[in-house]
């Protein structure tokens, strides 16, 4: 004879379950907006970083000027490359004249096509700001050094939506670093980012 055994739940094992599950979501949550936080204050300083050195590498691989403009004008604030006179880094279509693109080459004549679009907005970072940009910088094709009137050492802050701080440091060589101050309320360690002096 076999035995007609029934398995699974009861309502209270399940009850105790969801209460336990809603408990843990509950603790983890604000961890999870803390990290997110982190993350999307040093993912924007990195960008403006890797673009710093994208300026100064196109300048001089392309013999042109290259210029970095900064706008906060908007609903929220962008910067890009360029190596016209001057951009609108919140233009997204690459087909439009005013977006910011820089060469891929030395050529004289260049090609619609031989130029990408390099920019970035706080759309991409929500919850950051960013703070103390300079109008421009300018990099100039021999050297790759600045050549904008921004002073010797320019300090371009990120604020995050919990008060965190990045800031990108960019010295008249055109060379470009991120640090964290100590009282931005961060952990430089857990932002993978070294103090500011």
């Amino acid at each position: 004879m076999i035995g007609n055994s029934q398995s699974g739940f009861t309502l209270i094992e399940l009850i105790i379950t969801i209460v336990v599950l809603v408990v843990l979501v509950t603790l983890a949550a604000p961890s999870f907006v803390d990290v997110l936080d982190r993350r999307r204050i040093v993912d924007a300083a990195e960008t403006l970083m890797k673009q710093v050195q994208q300026a100064r590498a196109v300048a001089i691989e392309s013999n042109r000027e290259i210029s970095m403009v900064f706008d906060d004008s908007g609903t929220t604030w962008c910067f890009g490359l360029t190596a016209a006179a001057g951009c609108d880094c919140y233009e997204s279509d690459p087909s439009e004249p005013d977006s910011c693109q820089i060469p891929f080459g030395a050529l004289v004549n260049l090609a619609g096509t031989d130029f990408e679009l390099i920019r970035a907005s706080g759309n991409d970072f929500p919850g950051v700001t960013l703070q103390n940009f300079p109008a421009a910088l300018r990099f100039e094709p021999m050297r790759g050094v600045r050549v904008d009137a921004a002073g010797p050492t320019v300090t371009i802050e990120f604020v995050s939506a919990r008060d965190r701080e990045a800031h990108v440091v960019v010295n008249r060589l055109g060379r470009a670093g991120t640090c964290s101050p100590a009282d931005a309320g961060g952990d430089p360690s857990v932002t993978t980012m070294r103090l500011c002096p």
